[in-house]
């Protein structure tokens, strides 16, 4: 049988960490039984947190795409991404899993606020090209 779980990222501040703590808690609020591997710092690990994690990785790089050299990483055959500041207000996301069954990567489609930001900063997307949200990156394995 596969192996399903989430996987989150907190390395630029110790504020992503507590952030991350919070979707973790409510992820479990959700899906009690859901399984999540953490990749931050060791120092940042309150001993209160560790039975929220299934797995933790250690060390990790600090940079803002750690999340892309995280995802290889990941100890499941089937995983979602979940930003560090996320909130997970119903058990719906496991029907996510579905979806992998059928493609190697799943993501959102990226919303039109975040869109009009991306496009600002440094891009010019073509009308055509649909943007992606990689704050929710389902890879399969």
């Amino acid at each position: 049988m596969k192996t399903r779980g989430y996987l989150i990222v907190s390395t630029m501040a110790r504020s992503f960490y507590e952030a991350m703590v919070m979707a973790v808690e409510s992820l479990k609020d959700e899906v009690p039984d859901a399984k999540v591997a953490v990749f931050t710092h060791e120092e940042w690990i309150r001993d209160s947190d560790r039975h929220l994690f299934d797995h933790i990785i250690t060390p990790v790089p600090v940079h803002v795409r750690t999340k892309l050299w995280a995802l290889p990483q990941t100890p499941f055959d089937q995983t979602i991404y979940l930003d560090a500041d996320m909130f997970v207000l119903n058990n719906e996301l496991e029907e996510v899993f579905d979806y992998l069954d059928q493609a190697d990567v799943v993501m959102s489609e990226n919303r039109p606020y975040n869109v009009r930001r991306t496009r600002r900063k440094r891009h010019r997307l073509p009308a055509i090209t649909v943007g992606v949200d990689v704050g929710n990156v389902l890879p399969r394995r």
